[in-house]
């Protein structure tokens, strides 16, 4: 369906599991069939990237795209959905669970010619793997220069049990500025969000519910300060 809907169209995806993690490098609508916050399982769309870089990677190329995700499970990927270059974003109404390191991520230092992303993080549940020494995972992250509006997400369950300088956060906003984080719930992350040499972003309206792992609400830090 990717591959084969005209540039901007959309693309309607039936309940089910779908176990291939997809790229998308043109404008489109990518849409699930139900809310994930008030669905069973069995009755929604699931995409499943089991071990690939990404579940969902969107990257423009020779010119910018708009690409819109809506209620899906997204399962897997080192990244559930992946932004690297050239794109804007809405996605809303989605599950994003089971990732290696990062549910959503704008920017990666890992991949060259990152940038030129913006867009929209609003309304969905996006839930880390709990206490692990494995690695140290966020629930969104905005960096090199990107921006978002983060909105009415519930992100929770996020904690790195190796003492040191790295963090598991719920949002992590390293080096950008012009980030909107407003009106999220924040439940059980070793840090709410952290701020990482990075000025002129915005926080306003968030609730933040820690427990014994939890060590701050809102951070704002130096990269390599523990």
């Amino acid at each position: 369906g990717v591959d084969a809907v005209s540039e901007g169209g959309v693309v309607h995806v039936a309940q089910g599991t779908y176990s291939e993690p997809l790229t998308i490098t043109k404008s489109l609508s990518l849409v699930g069939t139900q809310q994930i916050s008030t669905e069973k399982e069995e009755d929604i769309s699931t995409i499943y990237g089991e071990n690939s870089a990404a579940t969902i990677l969107v990257r423009g190329s020779s010119a910018p795209v708009e690409v819109s995700i809506s209620n899906f499970h997204i399962k897997g990927g080192t990244h559930g959905i992946l932004v690297v270059e050239k794109a804007s974003l809405l996605i809303s109404g989605n599950r994003i669970d089971s990732y290696k390191k990062n549910g959503v991520t704008f920017g990666s230092k890992i991949i060259a010619g990152e940038g030129k992303v913006s867009g929209t993080v609003d309304s969905n549940i996006i839930e880390g793997s709990g206490v692990t020494d494995t690695i140290s995972q966020n629930g969104i992250q905005v960096a090199e220069g990107n921006t978002a509006h983060i909105t009415n997400n519930t992100i929770l369950n996020h904690i790195y049990s190796v003492p040191g300088n790295m963090w598991a956060t719920g949002v992590i906003i390293h080096g950008t500025q012009g980030v909107a984080v407003s009106d999220n719930t924040f439940i059980n992350n070793q840090t709410g969000v952290n701020i990482v040499k990075a000025k002129d972003n915005t926080l306003e309206r968030n609730v933040f519910i820690g427990n014994k792992s939890t060590r701050a609400g809102i951070m704002i830090t130096d990269f390599d300060d523990p």
